[in-house]
């Protein structure tokens, strides 16, 4: 599989793309991507280098080259409440960055954490399209994250990325962690 192929790819509901060879990734207008991501495919210093991508619920997105950790949520129109009328919530993008490790990063190491939106009853939603609710600064995710060798990452919002927790897991004894459960 080609990276050039990787906005097609991105558009279809797989759930979860992997082990993606960058070469000549074509980021940019019309390509589905932020900036901030096509710019980092489209790096000479990521070229070869895997890439991994993972579609989330609610138009979230993360991919992990080399040692970040890329996570956006694409902009989405979604319905002002009780009205014909939409509007496109804002485009949310961000990277984290990721341990030195000499065990390639994957984005089956990585996992969004969805805050659940609110009704206007104050009722826990998962999957709301309240655009109150949606584009709320508390409907900004959350990350973990772990590296092979087992030291987990954990962003409380990708909003603030320099703020951030680490664990080391000892259970791993040695063992490459293959993936969060």
């Amino acid at each position: 599989m080609q990276s050039a192929n990787l906005s097609q790819m991105l558009e279809e509901d797989s759930g979860q793309l992997q082990a993606l060879p960058l070469g000549s990734a074509s980021g940019g207008s019309g390509s589905g991507f932020p900036v901030l991501v096509a710019e980092a495919i489209r790096s000479a210093e990521n070229r070869g280098k895997p890439c991994s991508v993972r579609l989330h619920r609610r138009g979230w997105a993360s991919m992990v080259l080399g040692r970040s950790l890329y996570v956006w949520r694409g902009r989405q129109t979604v319905a002002v409440s009780g009205s014909v009328t939409s509007r496109p919530l804002p485009l949310i993008c961000r990277e984290l960055p990721l341990c030195v490790s000499d065990l390639a990063h994957r984005v089956e190491l990585a996992d969004l954490l969805l805050t659940p939106t609110l009704t206007s009853s104050g009722v826990a939603v998962a999957d709301s399209s309240s655009v109150a609710a949606v584009d709320s600064p508390a409907a900004i995710a959350g990350c973990l994250s772990a590296s092979p060798g087992g030291l987990l990452y954990y962003w409380p919002s990708i909003g603030q990325p320099a703020s951030y927790c680490e664990h080391q897991m000892q259970q791993l004894r040695g063992e490459q962690c293959s993936q969060l459960r």
